[in-house]
């Protein structure tokens, strides 16, 4: 119509009308089949879209058909190696499993071969469906000379067919410290955990693996295990020992465990004697023994870091009575006396309001360093707030008035709980 109307307006007749409309011909041409190809392209990529959606369609030639499985399997195992979005690793798991007879031979077949490529997404995918089949293959790729084929095989074998113990004692003698990891996790999920292996594993160069198996250990009231603890802790240095001292540290009550963490409050090395601290204070228990962490809390040639995690210890555990602390905290320095007032407040005592008012004047001195006057003031006056259910304010003046005004206001156990680090 359009190419009409042009050649109505310029007459026909001439030679340059003539030219141009064959021109603008050409041009329509080439852009009706640039768009006829784009829609073929198009309507391609929608027709595979469908196709990865469908089963293998009942071809004639049963290889076929298998091919074609395969290629849409290999497809999905891609994509779940390239996505880290929880979400869409869930759909196409979920578009996978729908198909998990079909993609069966060919996931057993990847996990023949541990230098496939996509052996590591097969492996996740055989432990989200569960699929018995590949308990074989699993536990022969933690065979493999590939830590990630190895740690994924481990854990997905644990879900597919769980690990016997001697295999798990086996491993836990590897060196490999991200295997090690893999494996002491599955361990935490066992009622019965191979303690020896554990207690090994506090030796190991890793930090991290050291931590691990401290607080993989099961709960140990008495026996040889708990007494290799203990040696360890006593006799041995750095972190090896410190290690040792965390795993005593469970939050179960054993009276050996807390007699041995009460002897090594006079460990030499301070770093052992601040883990015992912070290892009473896990259990989350009363403390039977707590005179000598009151030593501590007393005793003004040790760090002052030290002795304020003794007065952490108490508060958590609840383990002395507000009327002997009463004796305690006024004398000293105002960082102890604020972690004291912490404690007085667990117990109930309005003797805790008061320190904490008076902490609001703490000033610069010789044993006082700046940042020490910053943190209590800040610290105290934050815990008045959530006392009082509000904010007075930094002086102490009208907290002293807000105090006599309420003689009923009890505190209890803070919400906010005391910072590890200043």
């Amino acid at each position: 119509m359009r190419i009409s109307l042009q050649w109505a307006v310029l007459g026909g007749t001439s030679v340059l009308a003539t030219g141009f409309m064959v021109y603008l011909m050409c041009k329509l041409a080439a852009f009706e089949g640039h768009r006829s190809e784009e829609a073929a392209k198009k309507a391609a990529v929608q027709k595979a879209e469908v196709s990865s959606k469908k089963e293998a369609p009942e071809l004639l030639d049963p290889e076929e058909k298998s091919k074609f499985s395969q290629i849409n399997l290999h497809r999905f195992l891609l994509q779940l190696q390239r996505t880290s979005q929880p979400a869409r690793r869930d759909l196409i798991l979920n578009r996978i499993r729908k198909r998990a007879a079909e993609f069966e031979p060919h996931l057993l077949d990847i996990l023949v071969d541990q230098h496939d490529p996509l052996v590591v997404p097969a492996i996740v995918v055989a432990e989200a469906l569960d699929l018995k089949s590949t308990a074989l293959g699993l536990m022969l790729l933690t065979n493999s000379d590939r830590n990630p084929v190895r740690i994924a095989a481990i854990s997905a074998k644990e879900v597919v067919d769980p690990w016997g113990d001697n295999y798990l004692e086996e491993f836990l003698r590897e060196t490999d410290p991200e295997f090690l990891l893999a494996t002491i996790k599955i361990v935490t999920q066992r009622y019965r955990r191979p303690v020896k292996e554990l207690i090994a594993l506090l030796r190991h160069p890793k930090s991290a693996v050291r931590k691990t198996a401290a607080e993989a250990m099961p709960p140990l009231a008495s026996g040889a295990a708990l007494e290799e603890l203990c040696r360890i802790a006593e006799k041995s240095k750095g972190r090896e020992a410190w290690a040792a001292v965390h795993a005593l540290g469970r939050p179960y009550y054993s009276e050996r465990a807390e007699a041995c963490l009460i002897g090594l409050l006079e460990s030499p090395d301070k770093m052992v004697r601040r883990t015992a601290l912070l290892a009473l204070g896990n259990k989350k228990v009363r403390i039977e023994r707590f005179r000598p962490i009151l030593a501590v809390i007393r005793d003004e040639a040790r760090p002052l870091r030290e002795r304020v995690e003794g007065f952490a210890a108490l508060e958590r555990t609840r383990s002395v009575s507000a009327a002997r602390l009463r004796e305690v905290v006024p004398t000293l320095h105002p960082m102890l006396q604020f972690q004291g007032a912490r404690c007085l407040a667990a117990a109930g005592d309005r003797m805790a309001i008061r320190v904490l008012i008076d902490l609001l004047d703490t000033k610069e001195s010789k044993t006082v360093s700046r940042n020490h006057r910053s943190y209590v003031r800040a610290e105290a006056h934050q815990l008045l707030v959530e006392i009082a259910a509000a904010d007075l304010g930094k002086e102490s003046d009208r907290w002293r008035q807000w105090y006599r005004e309420n003689p009923i206001v009890t505190p209890k156990r803070f919400r906010r709980a005391a910072p590890r680090a200043w």
